[in-house]
């Protein structure tokens, strides 16, 4: 008998129909090859088609109930529980920019995450996803099965040596967005997928309906950030709509004041962080669109007001300093700024103080009407002020990379080429420093190889700049042609 509920509750989801290679084909050839007892068979088509839908880059959601059904196979048929439990995983984390909307995948995903635990000792942690999955799948499934469920669990509480038997889906909900929380300052995006994905809970299933909805929009809140980080930045966009959603009133994006449909007392640091990534990637995805200017600056505005002091406070300002460069107001960006930075370093907060000047020279600069009116002093004064205090303050909010990558841009196009390489490679070393940290290569892969391209463009393109400059070089005045660099070798021939 297979141990885990994925391939007979498939049958009770809707079927979507998707691009090649087509998810629900596969389902139904391991469906009824499994029905033949034929489970090499099954584990054959599964493996096969989530080959082809990583090769071909089409993990869309409709792949999680393929990933639970393969991590069932594989933990029952191959006896593999690791790679089950990776896989499960994976599938919570290729669900979790829709989690609102597959709120039956993931329960599935879970048991089979579940199981997978169980099956390799880890009887706590078995029972906790399973307390979590448990009313997603009553909801979906019915008392029955999630009275079978509860047995299951039962038992693996009572071999568990830590006791937590009847602890709420809402305890362990708190608990997963808190690792979530933990492993999106980690930098490890794909861990905090899954564990956002995970603390999802149903509406419909007795749970306080405010209380879920407020965790719901807590944990897409850190899928879109999540998501962001990758570089994934239309689907970002999409789950933090969808947070907000589920944390307003419906109709909030069509309003000057959005309602609050959850409570905020006890909730204004999450609500605040919402609004400003929203506000964030609404700019990033929109452009010039003047629909999401418009509502990103509600949501900036909305954020400024929930926590007018403290850190959030001054990206706010940043926020409302990017909308007013994005409306062809510079001087009202670089007064926001200018004001931001006295009023850091009069509370004491070097590291924003720091950050604000170094952003009004940026501004500065881009608004001059020509590359020889730069102040290429003044912004190399700023850039190293910043980069020296974050490596002096190692929790400094300030990212030396990016200040070096920033500047390294704007010196490459003058004459400070010697400036211009030495910024250059400290933004590529910071980043090749990052990539060796993070524990987050998979699904963001594509995003990272883009970043780290671009930064070594940068660096070409500095040393290039630097090298035509030298003795032995001969450039050509025609745009978009180099220069011939010609090196005198010393080398005596022998003899």
């Amino acid at each position: 008998m297979i141990r885990g509920l994925a391939l007979w509750l498939l049958l009770a989801l809707p079927v979507t129909a998707t691009e090649l290679p087509d998810p629900n084909d596969i389902l139904d050839k391991a469906v009824s090859l499994s029905a033949a007892e034929d489970f090499d068979g099954a584990y054959e088509v599964l493996a096969q088609g989530l080959q082809a839908a990583r090769n071909a880059g089409d993990l869309s959601p409709d792949w999680g109930i393929v990933f639970a059904v393969m991590a069932d196979t594989v933990r029952n048929v191959r006896e593999n529980p690791a790679y089950a439990l990776m896989l499960a995983e994976e599938g919570l984390a290729v669900v979790a920019p829709n989690a609102a909307d597959a709120q039956d995948v993931i329960a599935i995903l879970n048991t089979s995450r579940s199981y997978a635990l169980a099956d390799l000792g880890r009887m706590e942690e078995a029972a906790a996803v399973g307390r979590m999955a448990e009313p997603l799948l009553r909801a979906g499934m019915g008392d029955q099965v999630a009275d079978d469920y509860l047995r299951e669990i039962a038992s693996w509480e009572a071999g568990a040596t830590t006791k937590e038997s009847g602890v709420s889906p809402m305890a362990l909900a708190e608990r997963s967005r808190k690792d979530a929380a933990a492993a999106l300052d980690d930098g490890d995006y794909a861990r905090a997928l899954t564990l956002a994905a995970q603390a999802m809970l149903p509406v419909n299933s007795g749970l306080p309906q405010g209380e879920v909805f407020l965790s719901n929009a807590d944990a897409m809140r850190m899928t879109g950030r999540a998501l962001y980080g990758m570089g994934r930045k239309e689907e970002a966009l999409d789950a933090l709509l969808q947070a907000a959603s589920l944390a307003f009133e419906p109709g909030w994006d069509e309003l000057e004041v959005p309602v609050f449909f959850v409570k905020v007392e006890g909730a204004e640091e999450q609500l605040t962080d919402l609004m400003i990534w929203l506000a964030r990637t609404l700019m990033d995805v929109g452009g010039d669109d003047q629909d999401y200017l418009l509502l990103a600056g509600r949501m900036a505005d909305m954020a400024g007001r929930m926590t007018p002091t403290g850190p959030s406070s001054f990206t706010t300002a940043y926020l409302r300093s990017s909308l007013a460069t994005r409306l062809g107001k510079p001087e009202r960006a670089v007064a926001e700024l200018t004001a931001m930075a006295a009023r850091a370093r009069v509370e004491g907060m070097e590291d924003y103080a720091l950050l604000s000047e170094f952003y009004v020279q940026t501004l500065t600069d881009a608004n001059v009407g020509a590359v020889e009116e730069m102040d290429t002093d003044a912004l190399i004064a700023a850039a190293t002020a910043a980069i020296d205090h974050a490596r002096a303050n190692p929790a400094s909010i300030i990212d030396p990379g990016f200040v070096a990558a920033e500047t390294a841009g704007f010196l490459i196009l003058t004459d400070r080429t010697d400036a211009a390489l030495d910024f250059a490679r400290q933004a590529f070393q910071a980043r090749v420093d990052w990539l060796a940290a993070s524990g987050s290569a998979g699904l963001g892969e594509d995003a990272y190889r883009r970043n780290t391209r671009s930064l070594a463009e940068t660096l070409l393109q500095a040393a290039s700049r630097k090298a035509g400059t030298g003795p032995g070089a001969l450039c050509s005045d025609v745009e978009g042609v180099g220069c011939v660099i010609i090196v005198e070798n010393h080398t005596k021939s022998p003899g």
